[in-house]
């Protein structure tokens, strides 16, 4: 819902409306979920969150929120809004998600119409993009609630939302910047230039190459966008495939907090190492991955740079481009499929290809 409600847990929130009567109230709509254990079989007691077997989630009517302050039990209330009834005694999510997703309810879909803009354009209307209150007002108003408006309508659907964004103008701008906008970074008067996420990175290549990375515990070819939240199999377990450790090294988040920052967007130099060689390179000179497969099928060099380039960067090379590849393709080496791993290296390590913009 993109409120940020930690402060009211000690104290009445000192920039937005929130107390802590509002938050013990919230607290106690989630206070009857529990987890019954079924089985545990971790393999030590070092890790004490550590889990492998099967645990159910319940409703446990017995648990409740005390009240610090005076060690009541506290009424559960939905946040801003009215008091949970007698009805809703052994099932408070149900009135939840009705109450969520219902129309009059404007923090759900604003926050979902923040959150798609900002993976799409790479800055929030709102930043962070947790933070909705009445002190951090959105860049754009009139344009979230348009958004927000727009999600309701069309019944919650995100494919929706994400047509509506990527064919406004402001999402088709280009990123190079003119003299007008050389410093601004708020305002979208131009595409923010980014790294691909971890994992669209990982699957950008698997789809040039032909070949699906490998993940734990997870069949061959699913894709790293289709990756489950919770892993299978722990990295301490020492099963880890080289897809998991190259979305590891590039910030993929583990998802314990329900929080965007804990995906990490810095550049390391491990990063590069991981482009410079590594699983790239492997599944570079893999038999019968894709650039193998055109070395096969083509006997003409000029027609293998422009397949490469189409195949890689979704567009022809222009003349210097052209002679360039040429150039790799023709020199002294083992094969000419090593000489077309060298030119596929290229384009996949270019800016083109790693960025978005």
């Amino acid at each position: 819902m993109g409120v940020r409600l930690q402060c009211a847990k000690c104290h009445n929130h000192p920039f937005d409306r929130w107390t802590q009567d509002d938050y013990y109230s919230w607290a106690a709509v989630f206070a009857q979920l529990d987890y019954e254990i079924i089985d545990n079989k971790r393999k030590d007691k070092f890790d004490k969150n550590g889990f492998n077997g099967e645990q159910v989630v319940v409703l446990n009517s017995n648990q409740g929120v005390n009240d610090p302050r005076t060690g009541r039990r506290v009424a559960s209330k939905l946040l801003g809004d009215r008091q949970l009834g007698p009805g809703s005694y052994h099932d408070r999510m149900t009135p939840l998600a009705v109450w969520l997703t219902s129309d009059n309810n404007q923090y759900f879909a604003r926050s979902q119409a923040n959150m798609i803009w900002y993976h799409l354009m790479g800055r929030g209307l709102v930043e962070p993009i947790d933070d909705f209150r009445s002190t951090n007002p959105p860049i754009y108003p009139d344009l979230l609630e348009a958004l927000a408006g727009r999600f309701v309508e069309q019944g919650f659907v995100l494919r929706h939302l994400v047509r509506t964004i990527m064919n406004s103008r402001a999402y088709q701008l280009a990123a190079a910047p003119n003299s007008t906008n050389a410093e601004e970074v708020a305002l979208f008067s131009r595409a923010r230039i980014q790294r691909l996420p971890a994992e669209t990175l990982l699957d950008a290549q698997s789809t040039v190459l032909g070949i699906p990375a490998r993940f734990a515990g997870f069949e061959l070819g699913l894709r790293a966008t289709q990756l489950p939240g919770v892993n299978k199999e722990r990295a301490c377990d020492g099963t880890q495939k080289a897809g998991d450790r190259f979305l590891k090294v590039f910030g993929k988040p583990e998802r314990l907090l329900a929080c965007e920052c804990e995906r990490s967007n810095e550049t390391t130099l491990a990063q590069a190492f991981a482009l410079i060689g590594g699983s790239l390179n492997q599944r570079l000179s893999e038999p019968g991955n894709r650039i193998d497969q055109m070395c096969h099928a083509m006997d003409d060099n000029a027609q293998l740079v422009e397949q490469l380039y189409w195949t890689v960067l979704s567009r022809p090379p222009n003349d210097q481009e052209l002679a360039a590849g040429l150039a790799i393709l023709l020199t002294t080496a083992d094969s000419w499929f090593a000489n077309a791993q060298d030119l596929a290296w290229a384009l996949m390590n270019s800016k083109e290809f790693i960025f978005r913009h």
